[in-house]
């Protein structure tokens, strides 16, 4: 693997055609990593084919960036939710305790979500029931 260090706030770096770029080195900045979608879904294939090629702390903060960038809007879901194909071959804590974290945000956004329509629907009958029955109330048999 090779490093490239970015000094000050641009440099022009020559980089591979192929294959992946793996940005924060074992995590190591306080800063999220955003990807074009082709080096995310490689990353994710990498993953998937050997994930012990990156440290703990790459894992952690691949699956940490790309589901905090997800919830962001700056990420599709679809691309954070392909990062968790390898999981069941992760037996880091520190990996499963950050993924679990992002997973218990989505899976509150969608019951929040299924609760809002569950009540848009009730709303929506019993509108319909009262008008049904004011109408009925004023129609001669």
């Amino acid at each position: 693997m090779k490093v490239c260090w970015i000094h000050g706030i641009q440099q022009l770096v020559q980089l591979p055609c192929a294959g992946w770029i793996k940005g924060n080195i074992r995590a190591s900045g306080l800063y999220r990593v955003n990807y074009e979608e082709q080096n995310w879904r490689a990353l994710a294939e990498q993953l998937e084919t050997d994930h012990m090629l990156f440290t703990i702390q790459d894992r952690k903060g691949l699956l940490d960036d790309a589901f905090a960038l997800s919830r962001a809007n700056y990420l599709n879901y679809a691309i954070a939710l392909d990062f968790l194909k390898y999981l069941p071959r992760e037996r880091s804590w520190n990996v499963w305790e950050s993924t679990m974290g992002h997973l218990n945000y989505v899976v509150l956004v969608v019951v929040v979500v299924v609760v809002v329509v569950v009540v848009v629907v009730v709303v929506v009958v019993v509108v319909v029931v009262v008008v049904v029955v004011v109408l009925s109330y004023g129609a001669v048999p």
